[in-house]
């Protein structure tokens, strides 16, 4: 059985190689942030259906916060 997976994201693996050459040691995982990715367009879909804002109408901290109250509710 074979299993496809995404292709790989240039930006993260230059990061993962910089970094294993400078402290020797690094792990890319690809396909990992996925859920990240889908957490933060369901969350902006909230923002737009609920208060007409897009995440760039909030700071980093107020996004986040809201990212943790609907997974809070989620689950």
């Amino acid at each position: 059985m074979t299993k496809p997976e995404p292709r790989p994201r240039p930006r993260e693996m230059r990061l993962s190689r910089k970094a294993q050459m400078q402290r020797g040691e690094a792990v890319f995982i690809p396909g990992a942030d996925h859920t990240g990715s889908a957490t933060q367009v369901v969350v902006e879909r909230h923002l737009w259906d609920a208060q007409g804002n897009t995440k760039h109408d909030l700071d980093r901290q107020k996004f986040i916060d809201e990212v943790w109250k609907k997974r809070s509710k989620e689950q």
